[in-house]
């Protein structure tokens, strides 16, 4: 837990990369995490919001639902 927690800024950080590659997997890697602070869901609502009309938006709601799936 400690250390995903470390994790968690650079990964938001890089949901702001210029790479959609690497975007899609920092949203992927969040959602594995399965850290639902606020700073994360937040910030993968965010993404999505930013994703709307994109092909990559499945990896947002598939970061969120893990973090659903994960919390259970």
């Amino acid at each position: 837990e400690i250390k995903s927690e470390a994790a968690i800024p650079g990964l938001i950080q890089l949901l702001e990369d210029e790479n959609s590659s690497v975007r899609d997997s920092a949203a992927l890697a969040l959602g594995n995490l399965g850290n639902a602070s606020d700073k994360v869901v937040v910030a993968l609502e965010k993404w999505l919001e930013e994703q709307e009309d994109s092909e990559y938006k499945k990896y947002g709601i598939t970061a969120l639902w893990n973090l659903v799936v994960g919390a259970s």
